[in-house]
C-alpha cells in the first residue's frame, strides 16, 4: 500500500468501521483494538449510527461504563430509530437504572421518527399496559405486530388491552392468535374462557385448550 493509499484509508470512516467489525467479531481480546477503529470512524463520520452502536456494546459489555454506553446507544438510535439492537440495549440499560420515564421518552421519540421502529412500539406498548393506558397500548401493540407478526406475547398482551377496554370480540381474536402461535399461553387460554363464559358461550369454552389443567 502506497503512502497516499495509507493516508486515504486513515481518513476513511467506512474503512475504520469495517476493520472494527472484523476485529470485534474475530476474537474477544481484540475488542480493545476494535473500539479504537469505531472511535475513529465515529469522529470522521458523526452520522455513522452503526459505529455508535458498537461503541455502546463496548462500554456496556467490555469496559462497563454505563453512562458512556447510554450516550452511544442514544446517539445510534437518534441517527437510526429503526436500529432495534441499539434501541433494545439502550432501553435495557435504562430499565436496569430504574429510569422508566427516560425509557418511555426514548421509545416515543423513535416511534414518532420512524413507522418501522417496531422495537420501540413493542416496548412502548408493554409499558403502556403496565400503566393501564389501554387505548394507547392498543395502538402501540398493533403497530408492533406489523414488525413481529409471529410474536405470541404481543398478541396476548394486545388481547389483555382489548379486554380491559371491553372489546371482547377483538380480545378473543387476539388471544386466539397467541394460542395458535404458541399453544402454551396460559393467560390467553384462561382469559378467553372467562370472556366466553361471561358472554354465555359455554359450548365454545369447551374447545379452548385447557392447558392450565394439564
Amino acid at each position: 500500500m502506497s503512502i497516499n493509499q495509507q493516508e486515504s484509508s486513515d481518513s476513511d470512516p467506512i474503512h475504520h468501521y469495517n476493520l472494527g467489525v472484523l476485529l470485534w467479531e474475530k476474537e474477544e481480546d481484540l475488542k480493545e483494538v476494535a473500539v479504537e477503529h469505531f472511535v475513529k470512524s465515529a469522529k470522521l463520520n458523526p452520522n455513522n449510527a452503526n459505529a455508535f452502536r458498537f461503541l455502546g456494546h463496548y462500554y456496556s459489555r467490555v469496559s462497563i461504563e454505563t453512562l458512556r454506553a447510554l450516550k452511544c446507544y442514544q446517539r445510534a438510535v437518534t441517527l437510526n430509530p429503526d436500529d432495534s439492537e441499539a434501541g433494545e440495549a439502550l432501553c435495557d440499560l435504562l430499565d436496569d437504572e430504574g429510569k422508566e420515564s427516560l425509557e418511555i421518552a426514548v421509545c416515543k421519540e423513535a416511534s414518532e421518527k420512524s413507522p418501522r421502529g417496531f422495537w420501540a412500539f413493542r416496548r412502548l406498548g408493554y409499558m403502556q399496559v403496565h400503566h393501564k393506558k389501554w387505548s394507547e397500548a392498543v395502538q402501540s401493540l398493533q403497530h408492533a405486530i406489523r414488525g413481529f407478526p409471529t410474536c405470541a406475547d404481543l398478541w396476548e398482551t394486545l388481547g389483555v388491552a382489548y379486554q380491559r377496554l371491553g372489546m371482547f370480540t377483538a380480545a378473543i381474536k387476539s388471544y386466539g392468535r397467541a394460542i395458535e402461535l404458541e399453544d402454551s399461553r396460559v393467560l390467553a387460554s384462561v382469559e378467553s374462557g372467562n370472556i366466553l363464559l361471561m358472554l354465555g358461550s359455554c359450548r365454545k369454552v369447551s374447545i379452548i385448550p385447557l392447558i392450565c389443567l394439564e
